[in-house]
């Protein structure tokens, strides 16, 4: 389930922000400050007396190793309780223990069965998570309606993650009518809040005309936003569009910038298109043994194109060359991100 991890810590810690006075109070600002051994020690009391905030919150502690050692079995036992008494994060935090299979074995029912509680009660990460059971068909049959129907409550909410998968829905008419347009609309609320991969769909159906009126500036912009997130995509399509001189100038060396980040990360097609450069002497220094290399990566899986311009290339090296840009190719691993 995508970025579920990270929504799920965002969400959570928004609990601990309150401004009432009180006991619990003053445990969530201590914890807010980042007093951890104050904020254990007015949780504890509250939450053995039964105070649902507070066996959450304990919870929560345990389960992320927050102020005292991480422990699963803590965190299962306060988020079980708080759960029983109907805190919504902690049915979130109970279903994603049984989706990931923490401290306990993975439960697909279990964590459906706490993921529709929360669901119910209006938490967004709960209803698209939700989406994601019924779109997988994990411990349920697939069902793209109930998967739209879910991802649509917690998109209605302004979650990030459900707008850009009814995005997806909606592009490939899955559990509703496909709508290019309704998917790039639901697609641009992603895409303003961050989301990479809402941006780079929004993108491509800017480069396109997909739902949207064709313009390769905004297609550009767009991509430009996930590339500079890291997204593989993004960035071999801005290689291509500076490459051919779409929506800027035509520029070789931003061609060649965003091909080379592409196929650090494995992509074939940069890979090549990187190799082409490299060849020609466009925005790199003309260098046959660098497209050899490029495209002995390129040609790993079989890529035809990769094989011919390779096999061309290879014979205008001299053997040590060869040798050389060989072992590089064996030994080459994406870069650390």
């Amino acid at each position: 389930m995508r970025h579920l991890r990270v929504l799920t810590v965002a969400l959570a810690l928004a609990a601990f922000g309150v401004a009432q006075a009180g006991p619990l109070q003053d445990a969530e600002a201590a914890y807010m400050k980042g007093n951890y051994e104050a904020a254990l020690r007015g949780f504890r009391p509250l939450a053995a007396s039964g105070d649902a905030s507070a066996q959450f919150k304990l919870g929560y502690m345990h389960n992320f190793g927050i102020g005292l050692p991480r422990d699963d079995q803590q965190a299962l036992f306060w988020y079980r309780k708080a759960a029983n008494q109907g805190n919504a994060s902690a049915q979130l935090h109970l279903g994603l223990i049984f989706s990931f299979g923490d401290a306990v074995p993975i439960d697909h029912q279990q964590a459906l069965f706490w993921y529709r509680k929360a669901a119910e009660q209006g938490n967004a990460l709960a209803q698209f998570s939700l989406g994601s059971i019924y779109s997988s068909g994990e411990g349920v049959p697939k069902d793209d309606k109930q998967a739209a129907s879910w991802y649509r409550k917690a998109a209605d909410q302004g979650d990030a993650s459900g707008q850009f998968y009814l995005g997806l829905m909606y592009s490939a008419g899955e559990g509703v009518p496909k709508d290019y347009q309704q998917a790039a609309s639901w697609y641009r609320k992603a895409a303003d809040q961050g989301d990479v991969s809402a941006q780079a769909k929004l993108g491509a159906m800017y480069n396109v005309g997909q739902g949207v009126t064709k313009d390769y500036q905004q297609a550009l912009f767009w991509y430009r936003k996930a590339a500079d997130q890291g997204d593989v995509s993004a960035q071999l399509n801005l290689g291509l569009m500076y490459n051919v001189g779409q929506g800027a100038p035509k520029d070789y060396q931003q061609a060649a910038s965003w091909y080379r980040k592409a196929a650090d990360q494995g992509d074939t097609l940069a890979q090549l298109n990187l190799g082409v450069l490299y060849s020609e002497g466009k925005g790199v220094p003309k260098d046959h043994q660098q497209a050899y290399f490029w495209w002995l990566l390129a040609s790993v899986d079989g890529d035809a194109d990769a094989i011919k311009v390779r096999d061309i290339v290879e014979k205008l090296l001299t053997p040590q060359q060869r040798a050389s840009a060989q072992a590089r190719a064996r030994d080459w691993k994406p870069p650390k991100q």
